[in-house]
């Protein structure tokens, strides 16, 4: 009996001990021997507000991991079952899955959970579970997973997939990254409910790689479209794939039916990739373009491109048939600023032949009178004062009937900061006018040309190219005078090296050219030879600046305005090097009257001719006035700008016997209200013209008409902006007072809108002798939101004396949230339009809908 009683003694311990070991060990929580009954099997131990509970694993559990879990209201756990259940924000963390939703139950028997959300009074649903799994997401109303299998069962999933989202309403997840689903919709719309998907009826997702579907179709709000295929192959792997460009299809009255943009894209590596694309057209056009983008890191990036184009359009054999071709290269490339601190090279090339723009749909390539390109490397020496830059530039003009080409290649610079080599820097004292000596030089070799850009590929473009060599010398200091007065002494020298010069030659004789008679021809001879031309020049300048300021009485809103004075007056000195003893110019032969440089030609010029002594004047004037704001308690004033500028400069020549003086400069400029900004500029000749030749003569304008000169140059232009943004210049007090007001309104605020505007006036008038010519222009820009989705811009001009309207567009965008619709209408001068309804994520961008048409096109709807 007595052993019977011991072994029963030491059970029981045991079997407490073991209790209180799972409990403690397994379930991670104390139980209170009060609450635990072992005849009640269904009664749960409640821990209410404990959160961050650990359960670690079980010896004889399959998980290999810690698991992590955690509530903000209650725990209940079920002892015996092996089971617990998590009300409220509950949390579940094992290896790299977390798990939270209102409801999880935890069944380590099974090794699974189950998680679900909670319904509201009105019946929303709240506390929905969300799966993380590494980088994927899963959103749905309940989820049942296994830990040890790693599948799951997952209803009304919401899943994120490279930008788009992913929903479904029954989901299987298999443990290798593989998703089955049923009744599947995919989207880029993040609404629950969205504006538009792509219904599958069953589908299979292969995480980071490629979803693949049995038959699709296309709904837009809730509507079924006829759009639909019998299956779908979507790629959603992280690294770059190859593939197919899908192309676009139109028509054009002048180009037939259009085949546009089929190509392929190569992914070759993370630092390059490859494009290429062709377009065809029913009457003979063509296109064909390849491109290319490529990157390294903290190195440099860049893109390019290149692109031929045969263009026929007409009827052959008519009076509109065109037959030509167009080309155009593009490369852009930056270098990062961590590469290299001494040294960049940068690429802006944007290459085309004039066709390129005459033909083009596009309205700004087709305005575009001016086509620039450059190429740039730049080092400096560490260490020194010097630093070289080499440049190649490509410049097309097509403003005339006739296009023209220049290009400069290469243009090299060698250029000095300034070192002042007196300034020993070993004294205490302010450096006087010797130690502030300094000298800067600057050397430049040029090649380059311009022709008519159909001379552009001939053989003989060799002998256009003209190249040389400038050296450019400065010394320069600066000293006090008289305590207010600048004292700027200064000496250049210019040399310039040529590899030939020219001579001219006049033959008094009776030539004939073609059907027609001329008297008297000049030649021009080349002669090869190295030449040096130099010049140099001395002078000196003294400035001082003058300060007025006029107070007012304080009940005035002036407090003061402030002017701005600046005079300066300079001489310089020019010897005359058209003197026989430096032999820069020269009488031409047959001609002895007439003289000219043998370096005409120079691309850097020749050294002048005449001696100089200018006396230079100048007065910059500047005019501000500083008002109270007794509103604003942080600043009492504002200072506001009457005159930014209003220059004066002018030359006297004490060298010449006549016509002394120079024309006489004005600049102005002004900003009224910090919306207005006023600028001018004009050139007035003190002498007047003779009544014959209409040549400059030695007598003043005023003593023929009583005028102080004439105005062979005018410029000046008005802009005025306006914006909503003007009108909202509230206090934070004012603001805060409107936002803790009870009163509610109905309706819209339209003051409150997003909007600007802006109106400009350009104006040039040009008059040298008796030929005048003027243009003025208006141009008009306005832009407005009716609402957060609907953006309005508008931008158009008038040409006064061409009397027609400038390049006009009209602009509409609407904001469908995943959507995005544009309509744009070119009425001047090519008359054109585009609509464009499509979604704005770019994973589906060949998702849209595209209606265009021009002139070409009969600018037919």
């Amino acid at each position: 009996m007595k052993f019977v009683l011991k072994v029963f003694i030491q059970y029981l311990t045991i079997s407490l001990l073991f209790t209180f070991f799972v409990d403690t060990l397994c379930f991670g929580q104390n139980v209170d021997s009060t609450t635990y009954d072992p005849q009640l099997r269904e009664k749960p131990t409640r821990v209410s507000k404990q959160p961050d509970t650990l359960l670690r694993k079980q010896n004889n559990s399959m998980l290999t991991s810690e698991v992590d879990y955690q509530s903000a209201d209650t725990i209940e756990s079920f002892l015996n079952e092996k089971r617990i259940i998590l009300k409220g924000n509950a949390k579940v963390v094992y290896e790299d899955i977390e798990l939270t939703a209102a409801y999880i139950d935890i069944d380590f028997t099974k090794n699974e959970i189950y998680a679900k959300g909670y319904e509201d009074s009105l019946g929303n649903l709240l506390g929905y579970p969300v799966f993380k799994e590494g980088t994927e997401v899963f959103e749905s109303s309940e989820i049942r997973y296994n830990f040890k299998t790693q599948k799951g069962i997952i209803t009304n999933v919401i899943t994120e997939q490279d930008g788009g989202f992913l929903h479904s309403k029954h989901t299987k997840k298999h443990n290798d990254n593989i998703i089955d689903l049923k009744a599947g919709k995919y989207t880029t719309c993040d609404h629950e409910h969205p504006h538009y998907f792509i219904a599958m009826s069953k589908a299979r997702v292969i995480q980071n790689d490629k979803i693949i579907s049995g038959p699709l179709y296309l709904v837009i709000e809730d509507i079924p479209t006829p759009l639909a295929i019998p299956f779908g192959f979507f790629p959603f792997t992280q690294e770059k794939t190859s593939g197919l460009i899908i192309p676009s299809y139109g028509d054009s009255d002048l180009r037939g039916f259009s085949l546009e943009d089929l190509g392929y894209y190569w992914a070759f590596n993370d630092y390059f990739d490859l494009k290429v694309l062709a377009s065809i057209y029913s009457k003979g056009s063509f296109e064909g373009m390849i491109g290319s983008r490529y990157k390294k890191r903290y190195r440099y990036n860049g893109k390019v491109s290149a692109s031929y184009e045969k263009i026929i359009e007409g009827e052959r054999g008519l009076s509109d048939e065109v037959n030509t071709s167009a080309y155009h290269i593009i490369w852009d490339h930056k270098q990062d600023p961590k590469a290299n601190p001494n040294s960049t090279f940068s690429a802006s090339v944007n290459l085309k032949n004039s066709q390129a723009n005459r033909y083009s749909n596009n309205m700004d390539e087709y305005i575009q009178n001016s086509v620039t390109s450059s190429v740039n490397y730049s080092h400096s020496l560490p260490g020194t004062p010097f630093s070289v830059n080499a440049q190649a530039r490509h410049t097309l003009n097509s403003k005339d009937t006739l296009s023209t080409v220049s290009m400069v290649l290469p243009s090299v610079n060698l250029n000095m900061k300034r070192i002042t080599p007196f300034d020993f820097k070993n004294s205490n004292k302010p450096p006087n006018i010797i130690e502030k000596i300094g000298i800067t030089y600057k050397s430049r070799f040029e090649n380059k040309f311009e022709i008519p850009e159909e001379d552009l590929f001939k053989q003989d473009i060799v002998d256009e190219f003209r190249f040389g060599v400038k050296h450019d010398i400065n010394v320069s200091t600066t000293a006090k005078m008289l305590k207010f007065l600048t004292l700027s002494p200064y000496a250049k020298y210019t040399e310039r090296w040529y590899f030939n010069s020219i001579r001219k030659k006049y033959e008094n004789a009776l030539f004939q050219n073609d059907d027609q008679f001329t008297y008297g021809k000049q030649t021009v001879d080349t002669i090869s030879g190295f030449n040096r031309v130099y010049d140099y020049s001395v002078g000196a300048s003294v400035n001082t600046t003058v300060y007025g300021l006029y107070t007012f009485q304080p009940y005035i809103p002036i407090e003061a305005i402030r002017f701005v004075h600046t005079p300066s007056i300079g001489y310089k000195y020019t010897p005359d090097f058209g003197v026989d003893k430096y032999g820069y110019y020269g009488e031409v032969i047959g001609k002895p009257e007439s003289t000219y440089s043998y370096y005409d030609n120079g691309i850097y010029g020749t050294a002048p001719s005449g001696e100089s002594g200018s006396i230079s004047l100048a007065l910059n004037n500047q005019v501000g006035m500083k008002v109270r704001t007794p509103r604003d308690t942080a600043n009492t004033t504002k200072k506001i700008d009457l005159l930014k500028q209003l220059n004066f400069s002018t030359n006297y020549d004490i060298a010449k016997d006549s016509m002394n003086w120079s024309a006489l400069s004005i600049r102005a400029s002004t900003n009224l209200f910090q919306r207005i900004n006023i600028t001018a500029n004009a050139t007035m000749d003190p002498y007047a013209l003779d009544p014959i030749t209409y040549g400059r003569i030695d007598k003043f304008q005023y003593a023929v008409d009583g005028k102080i000169g004439r105005i062979t140059n005018l410029s000046g232009s008005v802009q005025f902006s306006i914006d909503s943004k003007m009108f909202s210049a509230e206090s934070e007090t004012e603001k805060e007072t409107e936002e803790n007001t009870d009163n509610v309104t109905d309706y819209y605020d339209y003051f409150d809108i997003p909007w600007s505007f802006s109106i400009g006036y350009n104006y040039t008038y040009r008059k040298p002798g008796i030929k005048k010519t003027q243009t003025q222009a208006v141009s008009v820009r306005g832009d407005f939101s009716l609402t957060s989705k609907w953006k309005i811009n508008v931008s158009t001009g008038f040409d006064f004396e061409n009397k027609e309207i400038q390049p006009t567009t009209f602009n509409i965008v609407r904001d469908l949230h995943c959507w995005v619709a544009t309509f744009q209408w070119v009425p001047f001068p090519r008359p054109s339009y585009s609509v464009t309804i499509g979604v704005k994520a770019s994973i589906l961008q060949d998702l849209k809908w595209d209606k265009k048409g021009n002139s070409y096109d009969n600018y037919a709807f």
